[in-house]
């Protein structure tokens, strides 16, 4: 279980996703295996995506802790809320410096986080 301040490894089991424009994937890849000592592409792994029609990196966290989505709108955070996200989680938060927060300093990956 990952220890961080957001309740995410103890109250849930997030899954991390990442939607980088090409031009923006050489630092999106070079930051990842510095944070996790894994290197990535697009599709390797499935939840690491390029996506050409973007402007910069959106980098999402799916969850269903109703406590975590509360404690991160406390937070000042954008948690939403409605379908199944990947049919299977009921929230999502689409901010990036918390994305890199939780890979660089609680050891969080891309894909299901158990």
């Amino acid at each position: 279980m990952k220890n961080d301040p957001y309740g995410l490894g103890k109250l849930d089991e997030p899954f991390f996703e990442a939607e980088v424009p090409p031009k923006k994937q050489p630092d999106f890849e070079k930051r990842y295996l510095q944070a996790t000592g894994l290197k990535v592409s697009p599709k390797f792994p499935p939840e690491y995506q390029s996506q050409p029609n973007k402007r910069g990196p959106e980098l999402r966290i799916y969850f269903n802790s109703e406590i975590v989505a509360v404690y991160l709108r406390f937070k000042r955070y954008n948690v939403t809320q409605g379908h199944p996200y990947k049919n299977k989680y009921r929230y999502r938060v689409s901010k990036n410096e918390l994305w890199w927060e939780l890979v660089e300093e609680h050891g969080f990956r891309l894909g299901a986080n158990l």
